[in-house]
This record gives structure tokens, C-alpha cells and sequence, in this order.
């Protein structure tokens, strides 16, 4: 199929890239087009096989419509704008062009929004429209292309609850909280919560491009929704850490505003139709989906996860990465990085390097060991010596569409304990994201 992938860069959009092209060794069946004001920007950000384009191609078998301004922002003018140019406006701009007019199935994503709050009502896809802005801006997207006269004649929907997986932006910043042991139940911690396991949902998006019967309107959501203090609970044994007190819902509302409305508003939503025409979810219950979603770390650890496809052979690839004179390369040339001496003439299991590089001006010596070794698939450096307590980095290569899926998995934790992480985590936070980010650049450049 010719899929038009709006939304793809976000991280919804790359995982369903992913579960799309997700073939071991040969490229996959499926063309896909992932719609970017910026294609020069994200072409080496991408993790599965894609042609990054500023409008779709001439033919088009499926639109999945995902883009949206992210809701959970203070809700100003200028967002309210935003929320609707990225809905509303990206469906009548879509909709003018024959290539998805032609498609075969127009697929929506939607948020369980419409519903507004509700307390302890159970909500159905039959469930009338809640009050407030959220429901009309949800209710206004929705009919933007469910009265549309020109896009395909099956239209698939999708209202999404909050999305956990993997680097999930709501876990990210959850997990944070929590292990510095400031984080607990919201307002008094009674409403309930609506989820979805990123895998579960990119199934259902699947599903509803090949299969026909699919059409209209569903709840994408686990069919056993939570209390917010059992997800405050379930979340804090998953981290292993304890929670603290609950966050008033005043200070909630001064802190967001409208938006505040999200965290301590009830929607006890159920996934009917899905129900009924037999999907099956992988993650039903929360607390398989939070031990999924986190890598086993203490809770004065934290983690770095990226990921990157290239084109190219497996072997090729790993000999670039097995090379430890390429780290120079690879690494931004403010860090003054060098490799000084290595204790085998080639990398293997056991071998130890040496490096000197600059942080912030500073001169720091470094010395690692390769603590694992299996070519072409994976290895890992751990920090015998360095400005980190613990520095575990875990690299693996998949062959995925013709080419190969890079991850890059790095535990890492600071000196010093809670001082340490007070003072200094934001900033090598943010300096560690730079370091791959610049990677990404210089290898995507690589293989090209």
C-alpha cells in the first residue's frame, strides 16, 4: 500500500512507521510517505524506511491523519490557534488534493476529549458530547472529515486515551517526578483515567487499513481504565520508589490553568466497538503496560533511548561503529573528544579504551570497558573511569526493511546523589540528548 503518514515524526507516527516496515532482511511491501513542513530537518530523526514530503504524491492507497499540536500546554490564544490549524486546518488542506480523495480509507486519530468530564459515568462511542472547549475542539475535528465530500468513503477514527510506551512523552516526564520521590495521586487522586499502550493503538491503526469492515467511530482505550491512585500506585512499584503527597488541584489549576482539567478530570471510557468486533489487546491491564514501559533502572538512574534506521548491510554498519577512532567523528567537536590507547589491538569483549574529552571547558579523562560483545547485533561500554557515577551504554542493530534499526540504550547516573541530580541533571540531560542528536546527523550523512 501507498500510505500518507501525517504526524510521522511524532512518536505515535514512528512507531506505526516502524510496525509497517517491519521486515527482518528485505524492504517492506507498503511506500510509506510521511507528510513534514521540514524533510531536511527530520530526514535523519526518522526510524523506519520513509520519503519525507511537503504535500502528498500523486497516488495514495491510505491517509492516516495524526498530526496535532500537543494539548497538555496552557490553553492561550495563540495555542487554541495552533490546536486548530494542526486538526481542523490540516484535514481542509488534505481533502484538496486527488491523490487522497482516491485513497481507499481515510484513518483519523481523535482523543477521547469529545467526551469531557464525566465522574463516574461510563462513556461509549454512543455517549453524547461533553461541555467545554476540549469537546468542541475535539467535536469540530471529528466533523472535519466525517461531513468532508471529498475524502475516501471509509473514514476510521480513533479517540485516543493517554498514550504509555517506551519514551512516551506523558512517562517521561512522570518518571522524572517520581524518582526525585515528588510524585503522588492528583487532587484527591478519585477520577479516573483513560489509557492505551502504544502498541495496542498502532494495531488498531493497522488493523484499520486492511481490514474493510472497519468504519466510523472507536474508543481507543484499555477495556480496564484506573483511579488516578491506582495509577499513582502501579507507577511507583514499576519505579520502585514511594509516593509522595497528593498534588492539591488548586495548585494544579494556578500551575495550568484550563488545562488542569486533563489531570484531575474524570473519564471512565470503554473501548465498546472495539470490544465487540474482537480486537485483542496486547496490554489490557495497567500494570503490564507500565513494566513494559520502563528499562529496569534505580531510582537514581536514568535513561537515554534513541533510535535511527539506515540504509545499508548490518556488517558494514557495525565495522563503522566497531572502529573506535569513528567515536571522534561522531561526537560534537566542542567536546574535544579523543581516543588515547585501547588495551587490544580490536575491540572484543574485556577491551578497555581511554579517552579525553572537554565538558563545559573542563579537561576529563574517560575509560571505559566493552562489558559485552556480539557482533553484528549489539554491544555495550560501561565507564570504568569518568565524570559519571554509572555510564552503561547499550548498542544494538536490527535488520529492519533493507536496512538496519540502530538503538541506542544508555543508563546513566550522576555523582553527588540528590545535590548532584539537583544541580547538575537538567543540564547533561539536555547535553547527552545534543551528543545524539549530532550522532544522528553525522551517521544518517554516513550512510546516506
Amino acid at each position: 500500500m501507498k500510505i500518507l503518514i501525517t504526524g510521522g515524526t511524532g512518536y505515535v507516527g514512528q512507531y506505526l512507521g516502524r510496525a509497517l516496515t517491519n521486515k527482518a532482511g528485505k524492504a517492506s511491501s507498503h511506500e510509506i510517505y510521511v507528510l513534514t513542513r521540514s524533510p531536511e530537518k527530520n530526514k535523519h530523526s526518522m526510524t523506519f524506511p520513509c520519503q519525507l514530503v511537503k504535500e502528498p504524491p500523486a497516488e495514495l492507497d491510505a491517509v492516516v491523519h495524526l498530526a496535532g499540536e500537543p494539548i497538555a500546554q496552557r490553553w492561550t490564544e495563540k495555542a487554541k490557534k495552533r490546536f486548530f490549524d494542526s486538526r481542523i486546518g490540516m484535514t481542509k488542506k488534505l481533502e484538496n488534493f486527488q491523490s487522497v480523495q482516491n485513497a481507499k480509507v481515510w484513518i483519523s486519530a481523535s482523543a477521547i476529549g469529545f467526551y469531557g468530564m464525566r465522574g463516574e459515568e461510563e462513556l461509549t462511542e454512543s455517549s453524547a458530547i461533553g461541555k467545554g472547549y476540549l469537546p468542541e475542539l475535539t467535536r469540530d475535528w471529528e466533523e472535519s472529515w466525517i461531513n468532508s465530500k471529498l475524502l475516501p468513503k471509509r473514514r476510521v477514527g480513533f479517540r485516543i486515551g493517554l498514550v504509555l510506551g517506551t519514551d512516551s512523552a506523558a512517562l517521561k516526564t512522570m518518571q522524572g517526578i517520581f524518582q526525585e520521590g515528588l510524585g503522588g495521586a492528583l487532587g484527591n487522586g478519585k477520577q479516573w483515567m483513560s489509557w492505551i499502550h502504544v502498541e495496542d493503538l498502532v494495531s488498531m491503526i493497522m488493523n484499520s487499513l486492511e481490514n474493510t469492515e472497519m468504519d466510523g467511530l472507536y474508543n481507543a482505550v484499555s477495556p480496564y481504565p484506573v483511579r488516578n491512585n491506582e495509577f499513582t500506585k502501579l507507577l511507583c512499584k514499576t519505579l520502585k520508589v514511594r509516593p509522595f503527597l497528593n498534588v492539591p488541584s488548586f495548585s494544579l489549576k494556578l500551575l495550568y490553568g484550563k488545562m488542569s482539567q486533563l489531570l484531575i478530570g474524570s473519564q471512565k471510557v470503554l473501548p465498546k466497538k472495539l470490544s465487540e468486533e474482537g480486537f485483542r489487546f496486547r496490554f489490557e491491564k495497567l500494570e503490564q503496560a507500565l513494566e513494559n514501559s520502563f528499562f529496569d533502572i534505580k531510582p537514581s538512574q536514568r535513561f537515554y533511548f534513541t533510535q535511527q534506521w539506515i540504509s545499508g548491510d548490518k556488517s558494514k554498519i557495525f565495522d563503522f561503529f566497531q572502529d573506535e577512532k569513528n567515536l571522534e567523528t561522531i561526537t560534537p567537536p566542542l567536546l574535544n573528544f579523543k581516543v588515547l590507547k585501547k588495551s587490544t589491538d580490536v575491540l572484543e569483549q574485556g577491551t578497555h579504551i581511554d579517552y579525553k574529552l572537554k565538558i563545559k571547558g573542563v579537561p576529563v579523562k574517560w575509560k571505559t570497558e566493552i562489558k559485552t560483545w556480539n557482533p553484528p547485533e549489539s554491544f555495550s561500554d560501561f565507564q570504568l573511569k569518568g565524570p559519571y557515577k554509572l555510564w552503561d551504554h547499550t548498542h544494538e542493530f536490527n535488520d529492519h526493511s533493507g536496512g538496519v534499526l540502530c538503538t541506542d540504550i544508555v543508563r546513566y547516573e550522576l555523582p553527588l546523589g540528590k545535590l548532584g541530580r539537583l544541580v547538575a541533571l537538567s543540564m547533561v540531560s539536555k547535553d547527552v540528548k545534543s551528543i545524539f542528536e549530532y550522532r544522528r546527523k553525522v551517521i544518517g550523512e554516513k550512510f546516506l
